[in-house]
C-alpha cells in the first residue's frame, strides 16, 4: 500500500454515524514494559462514517484545534488566524451546528483566548484554559457560565499546549518555552495545590523555542503520554501511578537530556537541534500519539525528518515509516490520524481537497453524495475510520 491510498479511501462507503465502541483499552497497571519489533504487515483502514460539519456566518472554521465528543455532541476548537478568533463550536453528531460557547471578551464570565478546553461528562460541564485570564473557565453544555477558577499555578509551569481531565485532575503538557520545564504536569482540581508529574528535559530557552504536539492520549482507564527526547510511552492508571507502557526496539541510541548544556535561543531552536540529530542517527523523541484499543499511532523527529510508528497492540509488533526530503518513504497504510474519538480514528478534512480530488471516489456513491454538497470554503469534515 501506498501513502496515497488512505487519501484515496478516505471516502470509502460509510453509512453509520460516531457510535460508542465498547472495546477497552488493554491494561498496563504492572509496570512492565512491552517491547516492539518493527516488522512489515498489512492494515486495511475500515471507514466508518464522514460528519459534514456544516457552515454558517456563525461558526465558520478554518482550522481545527482539537475536538471532542460526548452525549451525542462534537466540541470544536477552532484557530485563531485570518482575523477568525478562538471559539468552541457544538454540532450535533450529524454535524448539524447547535451553539457556541461563552463570549470573547473581559467581563467574569467571558474568556479572552482559548488555550485548551476539557470536558467533564459526568457533570456535563466544560471549561476553557484561558492563559491571558490564568483561569479555568468553567461553562455547562447549553453554554452557561457556572465559574472561574485560578490557575495561575497551573499555569506559571509554562503555556500549556493540550489538556486531558483525567480523575479530576487536570494534566497540562506545555511548551518549551521561556525557562519553564518542558514536560507534563498536572493539578488536582480537588484542592488549590499544583503537583509537578515530571520535569523530564528542564531545556532553559530565551524566547520561543518550539511547542510540541500531541502528546497525551486518554481512554477510560488510562492516560498515555510521551516524554521529550525519550523513546518509552508511559501511562497513568485510576490510582495515579506512572508506569512505563510501550517501547520499539528502532536500534538506535537515545539522547540523553542531561547532556545538553546551552539554552535554546531564537536562533538556536529545538527544533533545529533535534534536526541535527538526525545525522548521529539519535532516536529524536516522540511528538505526536494517537491510542485506539488495537494501535498506538505515534510520529518522531520534529522538524524535516518525521518517522512515523503503526503499533500493533495484540502481535507487539510496529511498522515504521521515515519522511524526509532525502529518502523515499515505506509502504504505510494511513495519514497520520489527528484525533481519536470513540475508538475510532479520525482525519480533518478540507472541502476543497475532497473537491478537487473528487475523481478518486469516482466509483464511491457515499463519497459522491458528501462531495457534492460540499463548497471550496465550507467547514472541514471528520473522517472516521479504524484498522483491519
Amino acid at each position: 500500500m501506498k501513502p496515497t491510498y488512505t487519501l484515496c479511501m478516505l471516502l470509502l462507503l460509510g453509512s453509520c454515524i460516531v457510535s460508542c465502541n465498547d472495546k477497552k483499552s488493554e491494561s498496563n497497571q504492572t509496570g512492565a514494559l512491552i517491547e516492539v519489533e518493527l516488522s512489515d504487515f498489512e492494515v486495511k483502514p475500515t471507514f466508518q462514517s464522514i460528519v459534514k460539519l456544516e457552515t454558517t456566518d456563525s461558526c465558520l472554521i478554518q482550522r481545527i484545534k482539537n475536538v471532542e465528543f460526548d452525549a451525542d455532541l462534537f466540541f470544536i476548537l477552532s484557530s485563531a488566524s485570518q482575523g477568525n478568533k478562538e471559539d468552541v463550536y457544538v454540532f450535533d453528531k450529524t454535524g448539524k451546528f447547535i451553539r457556541s460557547i461563552g463570549l470573547q471578551g473581559q467581563g467574569p464570565e467571558e474568556y479572552i483566548s482559548i488555550n485548551s478546553f476539557i470536558l467533564d461528562k459526568a457533570n456535563r460541564l466544560i471549561s476553557f484554559v484561558d492563559t491571558h485570564k490564568k483561569a479555568l473557565i468553567t461553562y455547562d453544555y447549553e453554554g452557561n457560565w457556572k465559574s472561574n477558577r485560578d490557575i495561575s499555578n497551573f499555569l506559571k509551569l509554562g503555556l500549556v499546549k493540550s489538556c486531558k481531565l483525567f480523575n479530576n485532575k487536570l494534566y497540562g503538557y506545555n511548551y518549551i518555552f521561556n525557562d519553564y520545564p518542558a514536560g507534563m504536569h498536572s493539578i488536582d482540581l480537588n484542592n488549590d495545590q499544583c503537583e509537578i508529574l515530571f520535569s523530564h528535559a528542564p531545556f532553559r530557552t530565551s524566547g520561543y523555542g518550539d511547542a510540541i504536539s500531541i502528546s497525551m492520549s486518554q481512554s477510560d482507564d488510562r492516560m498515555t503520554f510521551t516524554k521529550i527526547l525519550n523513546d518509552t510511552i508511559f501511562s497513568i492508571n485510576a490510582n495515579g501511578e506512572i508506569a512505563p507502557y510501550y517501547r520499539i526496539n528502532h536500534n538506535k541510541s537515545v539522547v540523553d537530556p542531561s547532556t545538553i548544556k546551552e539554552p535554546f535561543t531564537v536562533d538556536n531552536m529545538f527544533r533545529f537541534y533535534v534536526y541535527d540529530l538526525s545525522d548521529k542517527e539519535y532516536f529524536k523523541g516522540y511528538d505526536a500519539i494517537h491510542e485506539n484499543s488495537d494501535y498506538i499511532f505515534i510520529r518522531a523527529g520534529g522538524y524535516r525528518v518525521l518517522h512515523r510508528y503503526l503499533i500493533d497492540k495484540r502481535k507487539k509488533r510496529a511498522l515504521f515509516e521515515i519522511s524526509s526530503y532525502e529518502s523515499d518513504a515505506k509502504e504505510f497504510p494511513l495519514q497520520e490520524p489527528d484525533f481519536v474519538i470513540n475508538d475510532q480514528f479520525v482525519l480533518v478534512a478540507q472541502p476543497y481537497s475532497l473537491i478537487s480530488n473528487r475523481n478518486q471516489y469516482r466509483n464511491d456513491d457515499f463519497a459522491q453524495k458528501i462531495i457534492a454538497q460540499l463548497n471550496e470554503d465550507d467547514n472541514p469534515c471528520l473522517v472516521f475510520y479504524t484498522l483491519d
